[in-house]
């Protein structure tokens, strides 16, 4: 490519800008010799300026007189040109920022910048889904209070419940306690509004199927087939022979008393674990 004088010249003045913005450059290094943005801004004037110098050198070989490049008018500063003459196998500026503790046997220091850093990715990690399943997913911690669920639950067990999408047949649920307001009960959802709930010679049958129940206590009392309500859900505790639940509360539950499914129990830490699913004893149950 021909190189005019009127190129050569402005070559010649951007290489002179390039010089004079290097002397400022060197100066903040001095105060900031780890800052990613300097660091690339001199790789950047390093690299103009041995383009620059590609094409005076170019110009040179077909013949075109390049005069010399005039001095710098002094200012007080000098600079270290060496920094624009390649160097074989340099290392780049980012990796270079990262082992320059190292290479000088001095120890790592944390700025605000880090600390900042460390603590917003703590909250990402942690507080944020906190956040979501406290807040969206309605997730609660309650202490079961009596045998009635035993051997599932058992007093004392500290749980982890959470707002499902949709409830099932089978789910180990929290709802308030109509005769303590502000307690809460644990019980066993069998069946929704329109089924027909049966108990006979201890087994437990849903719309005349009956279920199989290896998480439960048998029940020593019949119970005569009874239609939930629409809108209602009936509610067992495992241990049948010690719980108070819709066979002999007055009133029967309504599907919005509903707080929460149990996911798990974290306390204490012998029982600590996730919640069988017992869901698939009533994947058969037909409609009512």
């Amino acid at each position: 490519m021909a190189v005019s004088r009127e190129d050569i010249e402005k070559l010649h003045t951007e290489a002179k800008r390039i010089r004079k913005n290097f002397k400022y450059l060197q100066d903040d290094l001095k105060r900031l010799p780890e800052n990613i943005d300097l660091l690339r801004q001199r790789d950047n004037l390093k690299k103009r300026y041995s383009e620059i110098q590609a094409l005076l050198d170019q110009a040179r070989a077909a013949g075109v007189r390049v005069p010399e490049e005039r001095e710098d008018k002094p200012d007080g500063q000098s600079v270290d040109m060496s920094i624009f003459e390649p160097k074989p196998f340099e290392i780049p500026a980012a990796v270079h920022i990262k082992q320059r503790g190292a290479a000088a046997g001095e120890r790592a220091r944390f700025t605000f910048k880090d600390v900042r850093t460390i603590v917003s990715v703590v909250i990402l990690v942690f507080l944020l889904p906190f956040f979501y399943l406290y807040f969206v997913k309605n997730m609660r911690f309650y202490e079961v209070p009596t045998e009635s669920m035993k051997s599932t639950l058992l007093p004392g067990d500290r749980i982890v419940a959470g707002q499902p999408g949709q409830y099932a047949r089978g789910d180990v649920v929290v709802l308030a306690d109509p005769s303590n307001p502000g307690d809460y009960l644990v019980k066993r959802l069998v069946a929704f509004g329109g089924d027909t709930v049966e108990i006979t010679n201890g087994n437990l049958l849903i719309n005349g199927h009956p279920i199989a129940e290896k998480y439960a206590t048998a029940a020593e009392d019949n119970l005569r087939p009874y239609k939930v309500p629409e809108g209602a859900v009936y509610l067992l505790g495992d241990n049948r022979n010690n719980s108070e639940d819709s066979r002999s509360w007055r009133e029967d539950r309504p599907y919005s008393d509903l707080q929460g499914r149990v996911l798990a129990i974290y306390s204490p830490s012998q029982r600590r674990g996730w919640l069988a699913d017992e869901t698939a004893a009533f994947a058969e149950v037909p409609a009512p």
